[in-house]
C-alpha cells in the first residue's frame, strides 16, 4: 500500500446544497496531498516551490460527513521542469475518486518555472519508486 499523504474527516459543512461533498473540498483534500509531496521534494518552504498547473479529478463515490477520507499517492511520473502526481481517495479502502495534477518547480524569487534540481529530483524519483503506476 502506498504511503498515506493526507487524512481528513468531512464535516457537514463541506456539502453543497444537493447535499454532497462541493467540488472545492475534493479539491482541498488533493491539495493538502500535494502539498506533502511538495515538502517532502523539498519544494515547499525554500526558494523552491512547486505550483499545479493542471488539475484532473474522477470521482466513484460519495463522501459524508463524518467519513474519514484518506488520499494517497498511486503514480508519480517525473518531467524537465514539472511532474505528474496520481492520488486516489478512499474511505474504509473503498474507492471515492481520483486525482491528476501536474506541478511546475518554480524559483520563487524570480516567480519563474526551472528544471527540477538534482536533490529534488532524486527526492522523487525515490517517491515514485515506491509507488504503484
Amino acid at each position: 500500500m502506498t504511503p498515506m499523504l493526507f487524512r481528513a474527516v468531512v464535516s457537514p459543512d463541506w456539502l453543497d446544497e444537493n447535499g454532497h461533498m462541493n467540488l472545492m473540498w475534493w479539491t482541498y483534500l488533493y491539495d493538502r496531498a500535494a502539498q506533502k509531496v511538495l515538502v517532502d521534494a523539498g519544494l515547499a518552504g525554500t526558494e523552491l516551490g512547486g505550483f499545479a498547473v493542471t488539475s484532473t479529478f474522477e470521482y466513484r463515490a460519495e463522501a459524508k460527513p463524518g467519513d474519514v477520507v484518506e488520499v494517497r499517492g498511486s503514480g508519480l511520473k517525473l518531467g524537465r521542469s514539472s511532474f505528474t502526481l496520481e492520488m486516489s481517495a478512499s474511505r474504509d479502502e473503498a474507492p471515492l475518486g481520483t486525482a491528476s495534477m501536474r506541478l511546475v518547480c518554480v524559483d520563487m524569487r524570480a516567480r519563474g518555472s526551472l528544471p527540477l534540481p538534482a536533490f529534488q529530483r532524486a527526492a522523487l524519483e525515490v517517491m515514485a519508486a515506491a509507488w504503484p503506476g
